[in-house]
Order: C-alpha cells, then structure tokens, then sequence
C-alpha cells in the first residue's frame, strides 16, 4: 500500500491548531471545517478552510504522520457489501 503523506493530503505549514480556528490565518476566511481520515484517529485529524481550501495541522506534525501510518495496510470497500450479497 502506499504511504499517505501530508503533502498529499496537501497540508501547509508547520503550526498546528490544537482547536478550531476563528480565522483562516492565510486568508482571514471564517468558514473552517474539521476533516477526519478514516482509521487513522477518531475525530478531527486536520482542519480545511473552505474559502481558500487549505489544510491546518490539529497535531504536531510528527503526531499527525503517525496517526496516518496507521492507515497504510488499510483497504475501504466504498461500494458496499450489496455486490457480495446479491
């Protein structure tokens, strides 16, 4: 399986934001959504500004990376059991 990375997830920046922020500190947009990643931590692993659709750290960096390495074996059916059961 290949390696999720932050530059992948296109995540900017060093500085995490433990909380939501008010204000997207690149563009001053108020519209910040959290973004969970499924399998690597239950709950908001990064934050997204909607208006300039940039990604935030919620961890350090370091934290974030190995709550992602969590997810490299993992495989996600989206299409549902149906297939399997018809």
């Amino acid at each position: 399986m290949e390696l999720v990375t932050l530059e992948k997830l296109r995540v900017i920046g060093t500085k995490s934001f433990p909380e939501r922020p008010e204000v997207c500190p690149y563009c001053g947009g108020e519209d910040i959504i959290g973004i969970e990643v499924l399998g690597a931590y239950d709950g908001t692993l990064l934050w997204e500004c909607r208006k300039c659709e940039r990604r935030l750290l919620r961890f350090a960096r370091k934290i974030t990376l190995r709550h992602l390495d969590k997810t490299k074996d993992l495989y996600f059916d989206f299409d549902g059991p149906e297939e399997y059961y018809a």
